[in-house]
């Protein structure tokens, strides 16, 4: 590892990882919906690590493009550049409300400072790094993971339902970039059950699954062109989403990665969230730039005969992307969706203001399976949006305005104050109708990939109350008022609370506590008899609470332990859960790193399962889910063995102690035990 510190304390590891681990750790109580997001934010920070910006010379957008720079911080420092005509250290950013030093430590490892008129580059060398490259860079990344405990599936015969498959999973990355230039980026995959080769008549020759992208990056007329899989990021997320959302976190007035818009080449593992055809972005005259794309992907569903001729209609999507069983490989790809769109935005520091706009067709049409919920039927939807955000003096609004056709409106709109570096408030009120739906939109809300016709308003708030005591909290407050279209659940209403004070005594010693508050209910009807209704009401709460304490002894070890409880009631029902876990990192020279972690947990009932956040394998980490009772444990080794060659092995080992069989279906497991290994490649050139 190499660290470089300055008299500002500030260090810059040679790893985005660490980052990422920052930003990521604060989902580990929720759900796993969070985990699709991962990826492609990794691959954007190890891009921006290996093509810092240059603060001297980068404009407003290319600041806005780094995930955890928010509009205030963007603007603020293109405003002391204009009045300082260049920046000869990071600390000069110090002077803005916005800017604090925890947002320079974030910032430091994906920018430089190019030297002054009339400054030598070495006059400030605890603060100008210059770029690590501005050549072109690979890297491959192959990857093999295998459980050795076998699930019900792989011991079916596939007439029965069994999986055709291995149980290995198998991908390889590539990736070749430059800072301005032709990139390529592909990676293919198959997960656990998926066969390699050719299944009778099927359309899977090969991996299960690919996906690949060629795109040019120019300072020209034509920003971007991206031929192969893309992903669109649009205003607030309403009409066109990346698909990820973060906002509800330990950094609850951390900018909504809303406001920025963009383009992006993906290569993810994590099927159906990209689109695949062309994508340009044309910069007409600066600061009007217009993006144009086109797509046409297959996507798994049910198809089911209905009208009177027996034509087919599609009943539900699979966004699963397993294919492993007869069933599922029937509905492989028996979708196909073709998008086209445009997206208008005129973009300063102080202002953005946009207009979207795409049209969808299907090759078969959608059969309403919940009349009540009248979301979406037919072959076809449209949507457009208005969006937009502007700045002043320590005030950030963020708002879009969209429409489904057919179908109706959904509003979001956002205030952040941030007066001192030490204090920021954001307030968000979002309303979305039961008719609004979008096939590639994801609005901030309770936990959906998708919008849910949702009225709700969330307050956060961040305050330093020392230079090492941070306090953040939030509440959001939210109803359903009809028939929520994806789920079929009954209105309901709920409210989430969230709370934590991190501490750090010394720049060796940190710790955090935090708690979570969940409660929601929900009416439902059902009928005992064709005369007589009954009705039932259920209220669910769920309450957390974690601590964390990080001690880094030396460059060499780091310790770090964790406790989490969380009580969840159901109609007065109470269950418990706990997890308590220790974690190791050794690293006894610059090639090699051995982390370990040491888990126990009990936790009988769904509605207290627990969740951690594992960041093992670079490309390969997610969040665990904790059940039943027993004890979890890993080890992770990375060693360098030449130059730009890593090598990483973990071997994972989880027992139960109250269980034999763990699963159902075809998942099932007859075991107390399960054991995982997994090996990974990279190398870079």
């Amino acid at each position: 590892m190499i660290v470089q510190s300055d008299p500002m304390g500030l260090t810059r590891e040679d790893s985005p990882d660490l980052i990422i681990s920052q930003i990521f750790q604060s989902i580990d109580d929720q759900n796993q919906e969070a985990e699709n997001g991962i990826e492609s934010t990794l691959d954007l920070l190890h891009f921006y690590y290996r093509n810092p910006i240059d603060l001297n010379t980068c404009t407003y957008s290319e600041l806005r493009a780094l995930p955890f720079i928010d509009a205030l911080t963007a603007k603020d420092i293109i405003d002391l550049r204009n009045e300082l005509g260049a920046l000869s250290s990071l600390s000069d950013l110090l002077v803005f409300p916005s800017i604090s030093l925890k947002s320079i430590q974030r910032l430091r490892p994906f920018v430089y400072l190019s030297a002054s008129p009339g400054t030598s580059p070495l006059s400030s060398s605890h603060n100008n790094y210059p770029p690590r490259t501005q050549k072109r860079r690979t890297t491959i990344i192959q990857s093999v993971a295998q459980q050795f405990e076998k699930p019900f599936g792989f011991k079916r015969p596939i007439e029965e339902g069994g999986y055709y498959g291995t149980p290995s999973s198998i991908s390889t990355r590539f990736i070749s970039e430059s800072s301005n230039g032709i990139n390529t980026k592909f990676v293919m995959e198959k997960d656990p059950g998926e066969a390699f080769r050719k299944i009778s008549n099927q359309k899977n020759a090969g991996p299960d699954h690919l996906e690949i992208a060629l795109w040019i990056k120019r300072n020209s007329f034509v920003r971007q062109l991206i031929l192969g899989h893309y992903t669109l990021q649009f205003g607030q997320g309403l009409l066109l989403s990346s698909r990820f959302n973060s906002t509800k976190g330990s950094n609850p007035t951390k900018d909504p990665l809303r406001t920025f818009s963009r383009i992006r080449p993906s290569a993810s593992r994590v099927e159906g969230k990209s689109f695949r055809g062309i994508a340009s972005h044309f910069s007409i005259m600066p600061p009007f730039s217009l993006v144009v794309f086109y797509s046409n992907r297959d996507q798994d569903a049910t198809l089911n005969p209905y009208g009177p001729d027996s034509s087919l209609g599609v009943t539900t999507i699979q966004r699963t992307g397993l294919h492993r069983t007869r069933s599922e490989m029937e509905r492989k790809d028996r979708l196909t969706e073709t998008t086209a769109g445009i997206v208008f935005t005129y973009t300063t520091p102080a202002i953005e203001i946009g207009y979207a706009r795409y049209t969808t067709a299907f090759s078969h049409p959608f059969i309403s399976i919940r009349p009540r919920s009248k979301v979406f039927s037919g072959s076809g939807l449209k949507g457009w949006s208005f969006f937009g955000s502007a700045q002043i003096n320590f005030t950030q609004t963020s708002w879009e305005v969209a429409k489904s056709q057919p179908g109706s409106l959904a509003i979001l709109t956002s205030v952040l104050l941030k007066p001192t570096p030490a204090c920021s408030v954001l307030f968000l009120w979002r309303h979305y109708s039961g008719r609004y739906f979008s096939f590639h939109g994801q609005g901030f809300g309770e936990r959906s990939q998708l919008t849910n016709n949702e009225t709700g308003f969330y307050i956060g708030y961040s305050l330093e109350l020392s230079p090492r005591i941070q306090s953040t909290f939030y509440a959001d407050v939210y109803e359903w008022p009809g028939i929520n279209p994806r789920s079929g659940e009954k209105p309901r209403a709920g409210f989430e609370a969230f709370g934590k004070i991190e501490y750090k005594p010394r720049n060796w010693l940190s710790g955090s506590l935090q708690f979570r508050y969940e409660s929601s209910s929900n009416r439902s009807q059902y009928f005992a008899s064709a005369i007589q209704g009954l009705y039932s009401a259920s209220r669910r709460t769920r309450l957390s609470g974690t601590f964390r304490l990080e001690f880094k002894h030396s460059a060499m070890l780091h310790l770090s332990t964790h406790i989490q409880v969380k009580q969840g009631t159901i109609n007065g029902i109470k269950s418990y859960g706990i997890l308590a876990y220790q974690g190791l990192t050794y690293r006894p020279s610059a090639e090699t790193k051995i982390s370990l972690r040491f888990s126990i947990f009990d936790s009988k009932r769904n509605d207290s399962i627990l969740y951690a956040f594992e960041n093992d394998l670079q490309y390969r980490f997610g969040i665990k889910s904790y059940s039943g009772q027993g004890l979890r444990d890993f080890i992770v080794i990375k060693h360098t063995l030449i130059k730009n060659v890593l090598i990483e092995v973990k071997y994972a080992h989880t027992r139960y102690n109250n269980i034999t069989n763990k699963g159902t279906g075809n998942n099932a497991i007859s075991t107390r035990r399960i054991r995982e290994l997994a090996g990974q490649v990279s190398w870079r050139f």
